[in-house]
């Protein structure tokens, strides 16, 4: 058997992410890496607490000046993780990998290598889902909601590697030093010329990667928000591009099939969720005190103790993670947690939270009163607990 593995990027994808996890899961890949691009609608808060399960690696992967953070993202982990595994599929949160029956991934693979040797990456060609109509979001599986489709599977691909063969990854092919890249219909894979990430034709084979790109029109809205992960600015999607894909001509159910076995697996993942922020969730999160060389903050547990130590996440201005862990107070049902800001960049505001729980506080720094010592110098418990000065 193969070790498969699955990487992708992720930004304020918290109604999706469960689905897309358990589809994964269920479809073979046991290890899962999510790059953290740093969201306001509870994504982090959500992968934060899967990666503390063990369901998830998750890695914090903010924006940075000049550099597409899809492409780093993708680098990073073949330079620090892609040797833990044999075959790597590279893919969105809004793409799902469909392998004709009764072939699964490992075979998939198998067949590959059977017939070319050595194979440094089978490519698989996008199937592109439309709106179905829908103009709201409306509960179900992303799988169930969108149905029809183009006649034509896509010319562009996405790609599943293997490890031992690829130096450096793009947002949709790998660049090999050996071994062959080939088509899920077992053909060679001839890259277009004048854009390499497309097919020289279509072929189905025997996969596709299911794309949702639009979903419905409100989905949709929301997208061409977001500044797109594969590019080093504030790039955004053409709100144009809705239309396209409106009224696709195909029914496709293919991936009716997996929509059972998902929804259960979203159950599982959400009963391990609410039990961890049922072990770990505080009443309340407060900062107390701050100055320019540490900070000090509580953690609130109203007639009741946490099943383990909390840890806490602290995000300063969106683009630099700390994780301290909380300690147990003389004061019942206080806990608290100190961050050293000396020697660190300039921190204005930060977003806390307890690891486990999807609350979240936004402080401002400069609003926070600063640290009081006693009158023989000491920081006690006492002086940053007092609501003087």
């Amino acid at each position: 058997m193969k070790r498969l593995a699955v990487c992708a990027i992720c930004r304020n994808e918290r109604p999706y992410l469960l689905e897309w996890l358990a589809f994964y899961r269920h479809v073979g890949f046991p290890e899962i890496y999510v790059y953290d691009n740093v969201s306001d609608d509870g994504t982090s808060e959500l992968l934060a607490a899967l990666d503390d399960l063990g369901e998830i690696r998750r890695i914090f992967w903010p924006r940075r000046p000049k550099v597409p953070p899809q492409r780093d993202a993708y680098n990073d982990f073949l330079e620090n993780h892609a040797h833990r595994h044999d075959y790597v599929l590279v893919c969105d949160l809004d793409e799902f990998l469909i392998v004709e029956p009764p072939l699964d991934v490992q075979g998939l693979i198998a067949e590959a290598e059977a017939a070319f040797g050595e194979v440094a990456s089978i490519v698989v060609p996008w199937r592109m889902f439309g709106s179905d109509g829908a103009e709201r979001m409306v509960p179900g599986l992303v799988l169930e909601r969108f149905r029809r489709t183009a006649r034509k599977v896509d010319t562009t691909v996405k790609t599943i590697f293997n490890t031992r063969h690829v130096y450096s990854f793009r947002t949709h092919i790998a660049d090999s030093v050996d071994g062959a890249d080939v088509t899920s219909a077992m053909t060679p894979f001839v890259r277009d010329r004048d854009m390499p990430i497309r097919m020289d034709a279509p072929r189905a084979g025997k996969a596709v990667m299911h794309h949702y790109y639009t979903k419905s029109r409100e989905e949709w809205a929301r997208k061409v928000q977001m500044a797109k992960a594969d590019r080093p600015g504030d790039e955004r999607r053409r709100a144009s591009a809705f239309e396209r894909t409106a009224d696709l001509p195909m029914v496709n159910d293919a991936a009716l099939p997996h929509v059972a076995p998902v929804k259960a697996g979203i159950a599982r993942l959400q009963d391990a969720l609410d039990g961890l922020a049922r072990a770990v969730a505080p009443d309340s999160i407060r900062i107390l005190r701050a100055d320019p060389s540490r900070l000090f903050g509580t953690l609130t547990y109203e007639g009741r103790r946490p099943a383990r130590l909390p840890v806490v996440r602290i995000v300063a201005e969106g683009c630099r993670e700390y994780t301290v862990a909380a300690r147990e107070t003389r004061e019942a049902g206080v806990y608290l947690f100190t961050l050293r800001r000396k020697w660190k960049r300039a921190m204005r505001w930060i977003t806390v939270s307890v690891v486990g729980d999807m609350a979240t506080l936004h402080v401002d720094l400069d609003g926070v009163a600063p640290l009081m010592a006693d009158e023989d110098g000491r920081h006690s418990l006492a002086s940053i607990l007092r609501k003087d000065g």
